[in-house]
């Protein structure tokens, strides 16, 4: 059993990604992917080749909500703090609810990175792997009192390991046994990137790939026609050089490869996925300091030299020279990547395998 948090997309593509390369390498093992209402029909559309006999997909919602403020680029934390409050009220009974509810026979309990699940899995004597760069428990170690998040780092405590993602919370994560790994990304369609990029580069113009996320809009920015840009939610005024990728496209990835760069807020999969295909980052940072895990990747890509920290103001205001000048440097920086910063996919599932 799978479960995967319902909070971003993030943690949802990159476990897809994990799912569809374990039933590629067995087909006849068999997974039941638990992901949240919101992500359910995607979860679908990604895994259809595996529905049926190997694969079935519900729903399990077992997320807080984030309360965003688009005026001022930031996470409101006086009403995210409500709205987690509410969750940890909650989550003891999510997790009996859930252990009550759970049918058949299961071996391993893997978790991206639902508290919830390790409860599941002492109450089926089974093993558990937590997979991710953080846990919950640090994130909102930063609202609450040790009392008041007694109950969640119980959960994660019960797993048996976590693998580790790099750009991790590192010794912040209350998980003892860790297993550190690279990063993961969906497979990409060289010929389909090809294509992609055949249509819309064009000649001395930087091709950028634009993932803000659903909660962010520039209604007060002005969108420069100093780059073409494919972006996967809607922009207001934006003009003929921005293309919009359909909401249900689940292949995001081959638009990402076949850009020259990324423009995104700070979610670690989308960062995952352009540093394996090695593309220059601009990364809008929350204006009042983000999560505790925002500032660890930050550091770490910043001393990297492959990520270019701004804002979406500063970032529009780039005239062409400045943006080719940027991308050329972050371009260097991708020269020295250490090891860890790569598609680890496969030794991933070899760390699972053994738990099976």
């Amino acid at each position: 059993m799978y479960y995967i948090s319902g909070h971003g997309f993030g943690h949802l593509t990159r476990s897809l990604s994990v799912i569809d390369k374990l039933l590629k390498k067995w087909p006849d093992l068999k997974i039941h992917v638990k992901v949240s209402p919101g992500h359910f029909t995607f979860a679908q559309s990604f895994l259809q080749e595996h529905l049926g006999a190997a694969l079935k997909v519900s729903k399990f919602d077992s997320s807080f909500s984030i309360a965003f403020n688009q005026q001022a680029m930031a996470i409101d934390r006086e009403a995210t703090k409500n709205n987690m409050k509410k969750w940890l009220n909650n989550i003891d009974d999510k997790a009996s609810e859930e252990k009550k509810s759970v049918m058949g026979i299961y071996n391993l309990i893997i978790s991206d990175i639902v508290p919830e699940a390790f409860e599941v899995a002492e109450k089926l004597s089974i093993p558990s792997i937590a997979l991710g760069n953080f846990t919950w428990y640090e994130i909102l170690k930063e609202f609450f009192s040790e009392n008041e998040l007694a109950s969640l780092l119980s959960m994660y405590e019960k797993a048996d390991v976590m693998i580790e993602y790099n750009l991790s919370t590192e010794d912040a994560i209350p998980i003892k046994n860790k297993i550190p790994v690279g990063l993961t990304m969906r497979c990409v369609n060289i010929e389909k990137s090809d294509a992609i990029r055949k249509k819309y580069k064009k000649e001395g113009r930087p091709l950028l790939f634009a993932s803000f996320g659903g909660d962010l809009r520039l209604d007060n920015i002005t969108l420069p026609d100093t780059a073409d840009y494919l972006y996967t939610f809607n922009l207001p005024n934006a003009g003929s050089n921005f293309h919009f990728i359909e909401t249900n496209t689940w292949d995001t990835q081959n638009y990402l490869n076949a850009a020259d760069g990324v423009v995104s807020k700070c979610g670690w999969s989308t960062l995952a996925e352009s540093i394996i295909c090695k593309k220059p980052l601009f990364i809008f940072r929350s204006s009042n300091g983000g999560w505790v895990e925002e500032k660890y990747m930050l550091e770490k890509l910043i001393s990297l030299n492959i990520a270019y920290i701004t804002t979406p103001s500063d970032f529009f205001s780039l005239n062409a020279a400045q943006l080719e000048m940027r991308l050329a440097e972050m371009n260097v920086g991708y020269q020295n990547l250490p090891e860890r910063y790569f598609d680890d996919t496969e030794n991933i599932i070899r760390i699972i395998e053994g738990y099976f």
